[in-house]
């Protein structure tokens, strides 16, 4: 019984001289793997501008589509659907085009002032002694 992972009995909610059994079969070949989904929607502050935008020009180009190709109603739904899936992959990508790019803009301006800051160091380091400054 390689396939079952568990099962268990559950006392139906009616009044019943049984109770329900539930099992839980797994392939032992293939395992479930389970992740969570991304989240899509609230779209992050620093994303929502680039999302919004990404979003309106799908729609636009989807409207497109529908006015100038002849399509009955199960091909549009058909388009629908593939439109939505996209709008999310590309939402989450769009997402993590602009954490990169903040995240490396924060890092190069940090990597700037630190080497600012060796600079004026070495600077001090390298400048005579006056009396009017001690």
């Amino acid at each position: 019984m390689p396939w079952v992972a568990a099962w268990n009995k559950v006392q139906l909610a009616a009044d019943s001289d049984h109770q329900e059994t539930k099992l839980h079969v797994r392939s032992p070949d293939d395992p479930i793997r389970v992740k969570r989904p991304a989240r899509i929607h609230p779209v992050p502050d620093y994303a929502a501008d680039a999302v919004n935008t990404m979003i309106t020009n799908l729609l636009d180009d989807f409207t497109q589509q529908l006015r100038t190709q002849e399509m009955d109603a199960v091909a549009a739904a058909g388009r629908w659907e593939k439109l939505k899936a996209s709008v999310a992959r590309r939402t989450r990508l769009c997402v993590r085009d602009r954490r990169r790019a903040l995240r490396n803009t924060l890092k190069q301006k940090l990597t700037r002032l630190v080497r600012q800051q060796q600079r004026l160091a070495a600077q001090q380091a390298e400048a005579p002694l006056t009396g009017r400054y001690h």
